[in-house]
Parts: C-alpha cells; sequence; structure tokens
C-alpha cells in the first residue's frame, strides 16, 4: 500500500527490482545523488504518474520503468549516457520525450507500446535507433532524426499509425526493414 516514497541525498543506487511491481505507488521524489537506477526498479508500478528522475543519474537499467502505465512525465537529465532496453515499454500515458544530447544509443523497445507519446526530441548525439525503440507509439506523429544518426533498426517505428512526418538525416547508412510499417 506504499503511495509516495522521498529518496534521501545518500542514496546513490536504486537496485534492481527494489519496487518492483508496487501497485499503488504514485509518486517518487529522488534525492540529488542517485546515479543508477536498476533493472526492473519500478517495473509494473501501474498507479505511479510522477517521478522526479534525479539530475545526477547516468544509467537507466533494463526495463526500470516498464509497464508504468499511469505515468505521465518523465524527464531525462542531461547527464543521461544509458538508457536500458524495454526502459520506458508500455507506459502509454506518457506525451512528452526529450532525449538529452549524451545519450548515443536508444535499446530496442525503449519506448515500446508508448501510447500516448505524442512529442518527441531525439538529442544531437544520437547514432544508433535500436529495434522497435518507438514501435507502436500511436500518437506520434512527426520526427526529426538528428544528422547524428546512422542507423534506424527494424521496426524502429512500426505501427506509429499517426506519423505523418519524419526526416531522415543524410548521413544515414541503414534504415532496416520493417523500421516504418504500418505508419
Amino acid at each position: 500500500s506504499l503511495v509516495e516514497i522521498e529518496l534521501p541525498d545518500a542514496v546513490t543506487t536504486i537496485s534492481e527490482g527494489a519496487f518492483y511491481d508496487c501497485k499503488t505507488l504514485s509518486t517518487v521524489q529522488m534525492g540529488d545523488n542517485v546515479t543508477k537506477i536498476g533493472d526492473y526498479a519500478f517495473t509494473l508500478c501501474k498507479s505511479m504518474r510522477h517521478i522526479n528522475i534525479s539530475q545526477s543519474v547516468q544509467d537507466i537499467g533494463i526495463e526500470a520503468f516498464a509497464l508504468c502505465g499511469s505515468m505521465l512525465d518523465v524527464e531525462l537529465p542531461d547527464c543521461l549516457t544509458h538508457i536500458g532496453r524495454g526502459a520506458f515499454g508500455g507506459c502509454r500515458s506518457i506525451t512528452t520525450i526529450v532525449i538529452p544530447d549524451s545519450i548515443r544509443h536508444i535499446k530496442n523497445g525503449t519506448f515500446y507500446r508508448c501510447y500516448s507519446l505524442s512529442d518527441l526530441t531525439l538529442g544531437s548525439g544520437l547514432v544508433v535507433i535500436d529495434k522497435g525503440a518507438f514501435c507502436d507509439c500511436r500518437s506520434l506523429r512527426e520526427v526529426l532524426i538528428p544528422d547524428s544518426v546512422k542507423q534506424v533498426g527494424v521496426m524502429a517505428f512500426q505501427g506509429c499509425s499517426k506519423l505523418f512526418s519524419i526526416t531522415l538525416p543524410v548521413g544515414l547508412k541503414s534504415l532496416a526493414e520493417k523500421s516504418l510499417k504500418n505508419c
């Protein structure tokens, strides 16, 4: 029946599965010194609406926030260098994502089935958009892929049924099969 948690500044790591399946957890306030959010740390926290990710977080683990279906907003810190596969998969209520310039690789299914995602900004350091990264983001209407991107993976934007405009960079080397299927 945990609803809200405020993590003190002394916490530097939120370990694997720390809050896994805490169905009633709705708000998380992180301390200023968290640098790593472990794999599955908040997976299946179905009531989570708001999370204040510390500006010191550099690493978000595999499926760390997967299936947090009520999450409305998330702000990724500028120093973030790694987002694990499926980290926000199934967060169907998120509307806006800004990928910081420090991210070079968006992994498999990172934002898979974020049905309400309509506003996406990709950072200038991005090189790879991997398999199914934004698959089934049904509300996504427009995507500007930065010039730094060299590879768009299989099914990266598959099922983005409202997508009416995508700008591909001149230096793109690989646009994989089904990357824009059913758009």
